[in-house]
């Protein structure tokens, strides 16, 4: 279940026919799989389990929460701020302005088409800024960097 900015329940399964995949208006895919927790057009806090999530932010300036678990998250359009947490995590901003944040585990950090800030935090990291002029902080580990046009001081 989730909880969507206005505070209304929003209950998602995925709809399986037999030798098919699920129904796709249901469940957009993220990363090349099923998500799991959906948000909506508008701007929504989603927050994931401890265990492995596939989240997809669709529109909106979302803020959204992966927590523990190898998660798969996709913020969709608009200026969105995503954390990934512990695990093993793969990060698409998607269009918009996005801020990047991978925490621990050895994470794919991407930040979409906006002039994006990806952020690595622990772990050996792969960070790619994207399209525009992307900000990237590497963090503690090895790291490789894609499309990140700007490189501070002590970013890995």
């Amino acid at each position: 279940p989730n909880v969507v900015e206005d505070g209304q329940l929003l209950l998602m399964r995925p709809v399986r026919f037999a030798g098919r995949t699920p129904f796709p208006l249901l469940n957009p895919d993220c990363g090349g799989q099923v998500a799991t927790i959906v948000g909506t057009e508008g701007a929504d806090r989603l927050f994931g389990t401890a265990g492995p999530d596939v989240i997809v932010g669709l529109g909106g300036n979302d803020s959204i929460y992966g927590y523990g678990g190898d998660d798969v998250i996709c913020g969709g359009d608009g200026i969105d701020v995503i954390y990934g947490g512990d695990g093993i995590d793969f990060i698409d901003g998607g269009a918009g302005d996005d801020r990047v944040i991978g925490d621990g585990g050895n994470d794919d950090l991407r930040g979409g088409s906006g002039v994006d800030r990806v952020f690595g935090m622990d772990g050996d990291d792969r960070l790619d800024g994207g399209s525009q002029t992307d900000y990237c902080y590497g963090g503690v580990g090895t790291n490789t960097f894609t499309a990140c046009e700007v490189f501070p001081a002590g970013t890995g």
